[in-house]
């Protein structure tokens, strides 16, 4: 009558029944799912095909939802009793962390496989074991054709022996190795390839394997060549721009490296927004550099105008803040140009949020002149100062700290002035790119 007489307590715990669910059959009831995601109908459940066709059932997979809602898997193996007719026994383990670990491992091979990187595995003396699709399709090679070969036989024999030892030296020694290959394809035909090569190591911290993800960038390489052919300013702007940008990500790694051994839990989402700020100011930089006609320049009333701008736009409560730009229309290089920014949006970030009393017309000011070949360069408010147990010359706050460093990059000397609010005159020698000697004023949101 497909009743169960016995059973144990684990399978209770496991399909988590009640005792008279059990007794009343009222449990076949609940929907059971295969692994594809269809419902099990009752007839092929393993406990009534064993019981049914008097023959073993193994490995089924079997899912269900249980009143909390939490959705187990568990492995049934039935098996029907040859000494006692119509009796079946019914196993089950629970596999529900397994399934999990699988459905990771499904998601991570569907990454590699569907990679718009071209992805590649080998055993410790470099033979490879697995390629994706996009290896494939980069190279011509068929699987077959890859599968059991060292990956040199790509090469084009452009890079040299020693480049090839610093290769391997790297990744032998447990270290991940960057850098750019021009390998040929099965028809012949050249390409590059931006690639990292890491080593694959186990819990005894042993090499087992390589990982390497390459990047076709022959189209970027041909773009280049092209752009390199263009007018020398093009030609500077390429070679800046990388040196550039890696300089500003160093900076950005720099700030989140310092904010790590201050910040507590709840500080986390002021950090956050500290930082953003940050990037900001060297995004407004390269925003305006590559948009004006010249690429080595800034112009620095239109540069720290924008920053502060952008500071009052997020401070927005601050509606009694008046600001005053009082700036020489000089234009610097980048050089220069980067570090002021900076030191612009830490001190007008700290005004809004700690120089004012609540409801107080706060004024904030900022002049930029040239005197004698020297910048001078004066940020001031009329706020309540810095608290007494703040102090400059051992600041132990990540925006003091801040524009301690920046004002060592430029050289230069810094008093800070707390008798009426708080004033920083910062004096240094940049590296100018005109001789105007206009003074630009504004007054922003009065």
């Amino acid at each position: 009558n497909e009743n169960i007489v016995e059973t144990n307590p684990m399978f209770v715990k496991t399909f988590d029944l009640s005792w008279e669910e059990i007794l009343d059959g009222s449990h076949w009831k609940r929907n059971y799912y295969k692994s594809d995601g269809s419902i099990f109908t009752k007839d092929e459940l393993p406990r009534f095909i064993a019981h049914r066709e008097r023959k073993a059932v193994s490995n089924v997979e079997v899912g269900f939802k249980k009143v909390n809602g939490e959705f187990v898997w568990v492995r049934v193996n039935a098996i029907p009793l040859p000494y006692k007719d119509f009796y079946t026994v019914v196993t089950a383990i629970d596999i529900t962390e397994l399934k999990k670990q699988e459905n990771k491992l499904k998601k991570f091979s569907r990454a590699v496989e569907q990679s718009a990187a071209s992805v590649i595995m080998t055993d410790p003396n470099g033979i490879i074991e697995y390629v994706n699709p996009k290896f494939l399709q980069t190279t011509g090679y068929t699987l077959e054709e890859t599968i059991g070969q060292n990956p040199k036989f790509l090469k084009s024999g452009e890079l040299s022996q020693d480049d090839y030892k610093v290769l391997w030296d790297t990744i032998l020694s447990g270290k991940e190795w960057n850098g750019e290959f021009h390998n040929k394809k099965k028809n012949g035909e050249f390409f590059w390839e931006l690639a990292s090569i890491s080593p694959i190591i186990n819990d005894n911290q042993e090499i087992i394997g390589f990982l390497a993800v390459k990047e076709d960038i022959t189209q970027r390489k041909i773009t280049n060549e092209l752009l390199k052919t263009s007018v020398q300013e093009k030609e500077i702007l390429l070679s800046e721009i990388h040196h550039r940008v890696k300089n500003n990500l160093q900076i950005v790694s720099s700030i989140i490296n310092m904010g790590t051994s201050v910040i507590t839990d709840k500080q986390v989402l002021k950090f956050l927004n500290d930082t953003s700020l940050r990037v900001q100011a060297m995004s407004t930089l390269h925003n305006k550099l590559y948009s004006s006609e010249n690429f080595s320049r800034i112009n620095m009333y239109d540069y720290i105008e924008t920053i502060v701008r952008q500071i009052k736009k997020i401070h927005t409560l601050q509606e009694k803040i008046q600001i005053h730009l009082n700036i020489q229309d000089i234009e610097m290089n980048i050089e220069s140009a980067m570090p002021c920014g900076l030191i612009v949006n830490e001190i007008v970030t700290n005004s809004f949020k700690h120089a004012f009393h609540e409801n107080q017309l706060g004024e904030i000011g900022i002049d930029f002149i040239l005197e004698n070949e020297k910048c001078k360069m004066r940020i001031y408010d009329n706020g309540k100062g810095f608290p007494n147990e703040i102090q400059w010359n051992s600041a132990s706050t990540l925006g003091l700290r801040m524009i301690q460093m920046l004002t060592r990059q430029l050289k230069a000397d810094v008093i800070v002035d707390n008798s009426k609010g708080t004033c920083y005159i910062i004096t240094f020698a940049p590296v100018l790119k005109n001789k105007k000697h206009e003074i630009k004023k504004s007054l922003i949101f009065e």
